[in-house]
């Protein structure tokens, strides 16, 4: 049987190869990444036409696209970290609706001056973090094109017959609560742009790391409304209150103070405290979990409280978000452009 990890003879780069020999990279990386995993309710996985599963709760999707030049650069990410990267993104918003991710599948554009070898690194960083998530990988297309392009789905549903948890369901006297360390992704950013290109924060802007049982955590433990902080902290939160039709106030002092982000500050020539403080409330990309809990419930471990729900008032209307009282311009990451707006 043929090895598709060796390269010791045949073809070398995408211009040189076959469709079904860059598919059988992916499932191959695919199969190793799902060895010892749990049992699932996959009939039918990668070879046929499409993938086939059984369900027996609602099943939740989402997809998303990553393209080189507006999210990732190949000089500053490993074909690993851009597999990585797209996976995490698209599974981060099932966490984000209180799901257990089960399948993702993933077309890509690829480019054909790409060694085989980076193609290799790419399946298996996708398929290793789809095993992370608790999901694996079962089909896909490919295709070739001037640039890297990876469009991932995701597939989830609820292991206790749960239904999800919506942006639309905040009310007045909730508990705002927040998982992860904001802004470390955008202070990342900087730091690469600015040739500083190791650390914590940069390898967290290469390949963030959702913490996907979270969501189905604040989904049990009773939230009344959660998404994932993709656009910045007071993006996100104005677009959950705007839905929900309330106005939040965050709590600065609940926030972490973030030795990684205040460290990045001195090296960039910032001002610590301003710098991040910006960070915190508007970086992007850092897919931590934001939710809202009845006011006196009990709050998941790995959230932390950062704020309250309120109602709207003349003043402030819905989408509002205040921070320590003071209403604040919304602003933060802008995914379609790949930047800070």
């Amino acid at each position: 049987m043929t090895d598709p990890y060796d390269r010791s003879s045949g073809p070398e780069t995408i211009a040189e190869s076959t469709e079904a020999e860059i598919i059988q990279i992916f499932t191959a990386a695919a199969t190793r990444a799902a060895a010892g995993h749990p049992p699932t309710t996959l009939v039918v996985g990668n070879g046929d036409d499409a993938a086939v599963f059984a369900a027996s709760t609602d099943v939740v999707a989402s997809t998303d696209m990553i393209v080189e030049g507006t999210h990732f650069r190949r000089q500053w990410s490993t074909p690993a970290d851009i597999g990585a990267r797209a996976v995490a993104q698209a599974a981060s918003d099932i966490a984000a609706m209180g799901a257990q991710v089960r399948y993702i599948v993933i077309a890509l554009s690829l480019t054909t001056d790409m060694l085989l070898t980076d193609v290799e690194d790419l399946a298996t960083g996708a398929a290793t973090e789809a095993r992370r998530a608790g999901a694996r990988i079962v089909g896909g297309d490919v295709t070739t094109g001037p640039c890297i392009v990876l469009a991932p789905m995701a597939l989830g549903d609820f292991e206790d017959g749960g239904s999800a948890v919506l942006l639309s369901g905040a009310r007045p006297g909730d508990t705002l609560a927040l998982s992860g360390l904001p802004g470390r992704s955008a202070a990342g950013l900087e730091l690469i742009s600015s040739g500083h290109t190791d650390g914590i924060a940069q390898d967290l802007f290469r390949v963030p790391r959702p913490e996907y049982p979270l969501g189905p955590a604040a989904r049990r433990c009773g939230a009344t409304a959660l998404t994932d902080v993709t656009d910045g902290l007071l993006r996100d939160l104005s677009g959950l209150c705007r839905t929900s039709g309330v106005v939040a106030d965050l709590d600065r002092s609940t926030f972490v103070d973030d030795e990684v982000l205040r460290d990045a500050a001195v090296v960039l020539g910032k001002d610590p405290r301003s710098a991040v403080s910006e960070w915190q409330l508007t970086g992007g990309e850092d897919h931590g979990l934001l939710a809202s809990f009845p006011a006196g419930s009990d709050i998941p471990a790995g959230y932390a409280a950062c704020g309250v729900i309120r109602e709207p008032t003349r003043e402030h209307g819905p989408g509002t978000v205040l921070v320590d009282g003071e209403a604040r311009k919304i602003s933060g990451w802008d995914s379609a452009r790949g930047q800070q707006t």
